[in-house]
């Protein structure tokens, strides 16, 4: 609360007798009304902690995606680097991760795998590219990302074991998933979207997503997880309370 009076602060103390009012007492004074203070917030704090003890992970995961987001519009080098110390963001059921595997004479931006030995390859094109054209072809940069995935997949096809043994990649298929992330959802008008479908029904088992799709998936995925990462106050720490049905006994 702020006063319109000349002090920074206001301390009330109960009715005491003159021989208390000493100087020498003011620093015990300061210094047991801070502990005090101090006590009384871990209180709350741990009280709060209890019925939300997800908070520090969501605003760490909400910092990742602003991070991210903040990247979209910098060089490329920078964003893989990102992406490969958070990998969860392209693939949350991932168990091992690699970077830069080459196919051949082909190199791959990220390869996951999952449970069961199912692999994703994913080709990372920059967010400013355009998917189509006025005419509503795909751009060069869209038919060249799923050339790219043809030609890993092809390598895979010829020599499934030369992969498993060489590569390190066990147990992989001739026809794992595969996912490219180009571009930005503004870019996109409805017979865009149509479009894409359609070409991804041609490709078996491929994706095609924005930047802005794939950190909404992101972002929905650690939300069931987390509860909401979008609520934000000044000067306000906000807790999210759910139950949890387990917990019930």
């Amino acid at each position: 609360m702020s006063l319109a009076v000349g002090w920074q602060a206001i301390g009330i103390y109960p009715r005491l007798g003159e021989e208390y009012w000493r100087p020498e007492y003011a620093a015990a004074w300061v210094e047991l009304d801070l502990l005090n203070a101090i006590a009384q917030h871990n209180i709350v704090e741990n009280a709060l902690h209890r019925l939300d003890g997800r908070r520090a992970a969501r605003e760490q995961y909400a910092r990742l995606l602003e991070q991210f987001e903040e990247l979209l519009a910098g060089p490329e080098e920078p964003r893989h680097q990102f992406l490969k110390a958070s990998p969860g963001l392209l693939c949350a059921t991932h168990d091992a991760v690699w970077s830069k595997i080459p196919f051949g004479k082909h190199v791959s931006d990220f390869v996951f795998r999952e449970p069961c030995n199912d692999y994703l390859l994913v080709e990372i094109e920059a967010p400013y590219r355009e998917l189509f054209r006025k005419d509503g072809h795909p751009r060069h940069e869209v038919t060249h990302a799923i050339s790219q995935i043809e030609d890993w997949l092809s390598y895979i096809r010829k020599d499934t074991a030369r992969v498993e043994r060489e590569v390190g990649l066990r147990g992989i298929s001739a026809t794992p998933r595969t996912l490219v992330v180009i571009g930005r959802s503004a870019s996109l008008m409805e017979d865009n979207r149509q479009k894409l479908a359609t070409m991804m029904g041609e490709h078996p088992r491929l994706s095609i997503m924005t930047y802005d799709e794939l950190i909404y998936r992101a972002r929905a995925n650690l939300e069931r997880h987390f509860g909401p990462l979008s609520l934000r106050a000044q000067n306000l720490d906000i807790y999210y309370y759910r139950h949890d049905p387990a917990a019930t006994t």
